[in-house]
């Protein structure tokens, strides 16, 4: 039956995409690649997006409600811990299926990003924002997964390279928004109320997106990670833990401190700060992640 119904997605799915734009600059990919590529980067720009958008909106979240610097500090550490959410996420995606879970994720993704809009004290912050940064692990593994899936071997540095391209774009998205800040009904709400955009395109992501054909096949997940995998699992852990916490640790208040602290002007900050960061990291993906470990 999981094999029937992944089918017909795949199906559907070549169907609906068929007018996609199938011209990229990694070329290493073909054309049907490219279509499931397009589909996952559309499902997880605005991942980056809410993932981003209080960090650089911080300096004006701050001041509408009245929190120091520390509590915001204190609060963008307990935000994260939203992310342990991936040890239960992680089994269900085996349990339901990649898709549905990706589905899932991006729905409600866009409606605790779009709700933190209505906070009005840090502590509700923290919980929108917490529960949002759940399904947004969710969406952004559960595209990954599909990606390593259903790509072949010797195109899937190329295709992880071009989702973390795209995720990161939708990272660095807030930042062009920010200049528009002050014309912004509700100023950094205004900014949140933008993350809602993902549910306007679910429909189209449900008909088009297809499950992922391993997972399909299989009979009975497995309960536990074989033998062979936990010494790379453990590497892959300690690699992320640390460049998350470089990351982290020198970016989380780049658009604090120099507007509440130097009283840099939005443009300002924006051009020598925010996107010099964001075109950075998007080319680091594209070239460091897709052409190396393609080789």
């Amino acid at each position: 039956m999981r094999q029937v119904r992944a089918r017909r997605h795949h199906e559907r799915a070549q169907r609906s995409v068929a007018g996609a734009p199938t011209t990229g600059y990694i070329r290493a990919v073909n054309a049907s690649d490219r279509r499931l590529l397009w589909l996952l980067g559309l499902a997880i720009f605005f991942e980056g997006y809410g993932r981003a958008v209080i960090g650089i909106a911080l300096p004006f979240v701050g001041d509408d409600l009245h929190a120091t610097a520390a509590e915001l500090s204190y609060a963008l550490a307990l935000v994260s811990v939203g992310s342990l959410a991936v040890l239960i996420l992680g089994p269900l995606a085996d349990r339901v299926g990649r898709r549905r879970l990706l589905l899932g994720s991006v729905a409600l993704l866009a409606l605790f990003g779009a709700a933190t809009a209505t906070a009005r004290t840090l502590t509700a912050l923290v919980l929108w924002q917490g529960v949002a940064r759940a399904f947004q692990e969710g969406a952004l593994f559960a595209a990954t997964v599909i990606a390593a899936e259903e790509m072949p071997a010797e195109r899937r540095g190329a295709a992880h390279g071009l989702l973390g391209t795209v995720n990161t774009g939708g990272a660095g998205f807030p930042a062009f928004l920010l200049a528009g800040i002050a014309w912004s009904p509700g100023g950094w709400r205004g900014l949140c109320l933008v993350s809602l955009l993902p549910a306007t395109f679910l429909p189209f992501l449900r008909r088009a997106l297809p499950e992922s054909r391993r997972w399909a096949a299989q009979h009975e997940p497995s309960r536990r990670l074989p033998r062979p995998y936990r010494r790379r699992l453990l590497a892959a852990l300690t690699v992320t833990f640390l460049a998350m916490s470089y990351d982290v640790a020198a970016f989380t208040f780049a658009s604090y401190v120099p507007v509440a602290t130097y009283q840099w002007s939005l443009s300002h900050h924006r051009g020598a700060g925010v996107l010099s960061r964001r075109l950075a990291r998007a080319l680091a993906c594209l070239r460091g992640d897709g052409v190396l470990s393609g080789r």
